[in-house]
């Protein structure tokens, strides 16, 4: 198995970050380590998909299509626009992603955005008439 790549920009953050996944990492039930952990995806049902437990994909493993599962460090919150915004953050604000759990997520915060500047509108609106 060959090394997984770093990263171009932001290593040194992804790093840190896919360690404290590695170190918290939920081992299925009766699965045996038989070498150093690999990194969790950190998602806890903000995907809509996980019902508060957390997705058991890990950072290497194998998929039937598309080869190994690639984490990513991203922000928790996925209202942020920009890598920029995002670089800048501190570790405790980012989390281990898988890419479904990722675009899961992120389409549910859009959701709630969406929601929450309707009703916005909607309260402006009534105190016009």
């Amino acid at each position: 198995m060959s090394a997984c790549p770093l990263p171009i920009s932001g290593a040194r953050l992804w790093l840190a970050v896919m360690d404290r996944a590695r170190r918290s990492r939920v081992p299925a039930p009766g699965a045996v380590f038989d070498c150093e952990p690999a990194a969790q995806c950190e998602c806890t049902g903000q995907c809509g998909k996980h019902a508060s437990a957390r997705c058991p994909h890990t950072h290497g493993e194998y998929r039937k299509r598309g080869g190994p599962l690639r984490l990513v460090a991203a922000p928790a919150d996925l209202t942020l626009d920009g890598t920029p915004a995002a670089a800048r953050l501190d570790l405790d604000k980012m989390l281990a992603w898988c890419p479904s759990c990722h675009d899961g997520a992120r389409r549910e915060a859009r959701k709630l955005a969406d929601a929450a500047a309707t009703v916005a509108v909607m309260d402006m609106m009534e105190g016009l008439f």
